[in-house]
């Protein structure tokens, strides 16, 4: 398992079997584990604590649940998920379990136990949870987790909850400095040993020899123990108290962060002559980091260029939320940089009054929900934008949820996405107090001289995985949004995917009155994106530019006869595919499930279970299955197709036994049935997530714009010759 690494190269830490076995024993033993539970999976599988998610489930013959993508940006929709999905074991991080004790829950369901970590804990949750929480501790050194405790609800004394005592046959040491145990209540290092300690990191025998001592007390057969680098106490009652990092790594949102590296790759850029960072504490805890730099050549302003530096080599959450110039960096004693005066200039610094230019009251109140997720924006420019502050989609959906509770009205992430900055934040506030009824047209971009592209909305039914692409596209091409009007009124959610497109074509001739609209779909829009398409030929004889990014073509009707034929053709090649594919073994086991749960209502013309539990994408999902075109006008599309998804060398993969309506395999994607015309075809080396994000957009862009040019090209040269 490798570590989250800061560095970009992380470090591969050997985890020997019966450590894991161990962890997965006392999963068993403390939460009475069964083939009734059914756990949730919400971490990746790269992520050591995904191995809490799998394999106690698994073991005990329980079943596992991936929830749709996004999920975790609506705190309620996943509350609602859970509940649907009569999930009894779930996982989250720190960070979103505390907005998780902040929002209503039902009284009766069927999850039994509420996990955490990665941070630490700083809140309690309520007395009237119908489960149980539980706040786990462990580096991945020591095998996911090494201490637990109940957490119990508020007691009234504002303590934050313990780190728990070990889990069996894990042992705890606190030691100070000589590495001597200390008494109770006096803080110290923790170290761990027993049946989880890894065997070392790969091929690092130096810093295996570093971090995993021997301890002269403990006898030989357990004496090898891992040296955390936490600073904590232990308590009366016999659990563990976090105090924080001994050294110079700090944890950010439960990722790991070394300022060494930080100021490492500040010190390879030529401007940089001294540099030295420390944490940015909010309520005790780090939030982020401050650079404190001294320049060769003195600046008024360095940040941008230092920041845009940065994150050309480091991941974003390592990149300082601020930097400070000086002259000269202050030293101790012992001719070090002085950590402890700056950290003290910082708070200083902080603690000045902040003059808000509010005019009124809203405005205040906002810019206070503001500064109380991002402290630093406390000493920036106004118009510093969130991710510049340090925002990521955790601190979104808090931002999101904070302007609810202001105005009493839910504003969709695709709206604020729009200016990210204080200001920009105030503005949407006031637009949607002000209107009357929900606007389901978002301008992304109105300038530019080419001709105006329609993203249409996803299962979400918002638009927020088009920005990175319309930003990729560049400032000369106007892109606008389409987002359904269910975001704001569930009533008003289409009973057909025809009825979907006709409602969508009308709002695209607001803003488009006459002319060729370009429409564009990501994944289930691109369905939608067709129709639009089919309309616009039948109605008005148009051949409109429809670009399709990772869409599969409707689903082809089928016979019990077809089925039965198609099962006993496919199923060979596909087990023998299975059997033999190198690595992927939890990949495998999925398709092996998927496939001995859904054969009898597969192969009896059942539909397909519906992989959404939020209503808005499970309605959509559901169009989607119903969704029957009739051939008629023929239709030029642009498909984007992710050769990720077919394997490392495009090859085609094999047809599903259970799935003689799914036509992705084939090289058009089976959409000519459909279209009548052979779609243009653009295979991206990425995968179908990725295909939306950095860095892979880009080269989505690229070829989507010179898609269009040939399209417009092709359809002025035809108007021509008419």
């Amino acid at each position: 398992t490798y570590t989250s690494g800061s560095t970009g190269q992380p470090k591969g830490v050997e985890i020997e079997h019966h450590s894991l076995t161990n962890f997965v024993s006392f999963y068993h033993q403390r939460l009475n584990l069964s083939v009734g539970d059914r756990s949730s999976m919400l971490r990746q599988v790269a992520f050591d604590g995904s191995v809490a998610d799998i394999w106690p489930t698994l073991t005990a013959g329980g079943s596992l649940i991936i929830p749709p993508k996004g999920l975790l940006l609506n705190p309620d929709d996943f509350i609602n998920w859970l509940t649907v999905e009569e999930v009894t074991l779930t996982f989250v991080p720190t960070g979103l379990a505390e907005i998780l004790f902040t929002r209503p829950w039902p009284k009766r369901m069927k999850l039994r136990f509420l996990a955490t970590g990665g941070d630490r804990l700083r809140v309690r949750p309520p007395a009237d949870l119908p489960f149980t929480v539980f706040n786990g501790y462990g580096p991945t050194e020591n095998t996911v987790f090494s201490t637990w405790s109940v957490v119990t609800p508020e007691d009234g004394k504002g303590q934050p909850p313990p780190i728990g005592r070990p889990l069996g046959n894990v042992k705890a040491y606190v030691l100070d400095e000589h590495k001597r145990p200390v008494p109770m209540g006096v803080p110290g290092e923790l170290y761990l040993g027993g049946e989880q300690v890894a065997r070392g990191y790969l091929g690092r025998l130096d810093l295996t020899a570093e971090r995993f001592p021997l301890l002269p007390f403990v006898e030989q057969s357990s004496a090898r123990v891992y040296r955390t680098g936490d600073w904590v106490r232990w308590l009366p009652e016999g659990e563990l108290d976090f105090l924080g990092r001994k050294d110079d790594q700090i944890q950010i949102r439960g990722r790991r962060v070394e300022l060494g590296e930080i100021e490492a790759t500040l010190y390879s850029n030529v401007r940089v002559q001294q540099v030295c960072c420390v944490p940015l504490l909010d309520e005790g805890m780090p939030s982020g980091t401050v650079a404190h730099i001294v320049l060769r050549n003195p600046d008024p302003d360095p940040s941008d260029e230092l920041r845009s530096y940065l994150r050309a080599r480091l991941p974003d959450y390592m990149v300082p939320s601020e930097f400070v110039t000086h002259e000269c960096l202050p030293l101790t004693h012992h001719g070090k940089f002085d950590r402890k005066k700056l950290m003290a200039l910082r708070v200083v610094e902080t603690e000045q009054p902040q003059t808000i230019s509010a005019a009124d009251g809203l405005e205040q109140a906002l810019a206070r929900l503001w500064h109380s997720l991002l402290p630093v924006a406390k000493s920036s420019q106004r118009d510093a934008t969130f991710a510049s502050l340090g925002g990521d989609s955790l601190l979104a959906v808090k931002l999101m949820l904070g302007v609810e509770e202001i105005i009493g009205q839910r504003m969709e992430l695709s709206t604020f996405l729009l200016e990210p900055t204080l200001g920009g934040l105030c503005r949407a506030v006031r637009t949607r107090i002000d209107e009357s009824t929900f606007q389901p047209v978002l301008t992304l971009r109105k300038q530019g001289g080419r001709p105006p592209l329609f993203c249409l909305y996803t299962l979400s039914g918002d638009v927020n995985e088009y920005f990175d692409l319309a930003e990729a596209l560049g400032d000369d091409q106007p892109i606008f949004g389409i987002r359904s009007p269910a975001l704001a009124d569930l009533a008003r959610l289409p009973d057909s995917l025809e009825n979907a497109a006709a409602e969508a074509l009308s709002w695209i001739r607001q803003v488009q009155p006459e002319g060729t609209p370009a429409l564009i779909g990501y994944s289930w829009a691109g369905l939608l994106a067709f129709e639009m398409a089919r309309r616009l030929a039948h109605a008005e004889g148009i051949s409109c530019f429809t670009a399709l990014i990772g869409t599969c073509a409707p689903m082809l009707p089928t016979t019990l006869a077809f089925r039965l034929w198609h099962f006993t053709t496919a199923f060979p090649q596909w087990m023998c595919k299975l059997m033999t594919h190198r690595g992927h073994r939890r990949r495998r086991l999925s398709r092996w499930l998927d496939m001995a749960i859904n054969a009898k209502n597969a192969l009896s013309g059942g539909p397909w279970p519906v992989p959404e539990s939020s209503p808005i994408p499970r309605h959509f999902y559901s169009l989607a299955a119903k969704y029957q075109p009739a051939p008629v006008h023929p239709i030029q599309l642009e498909l984007f197709r992710e050769r990720g998804e077919r394997g490392v060398r495009g090859e085609l993969y094999c047809r599903h036994p259970l799935r003689p309506w799914n036509t992705s395999r084939l090289p058009d994607g089976g959409w000519r049935r459909w279209s009548l015309l052979p779609p243009r075809i653009y295979w991206l080396d990425c995968d179908h997530i990725s295909i939306v994000r950095p860095p892979a957009v880009s080269e989505l862009a690229k070829e989507l714009r010179k898609a269009m040019d040939l399209h417009f090209e092709s359809s002025s040269l035809v108007a021509h010759v008419k």
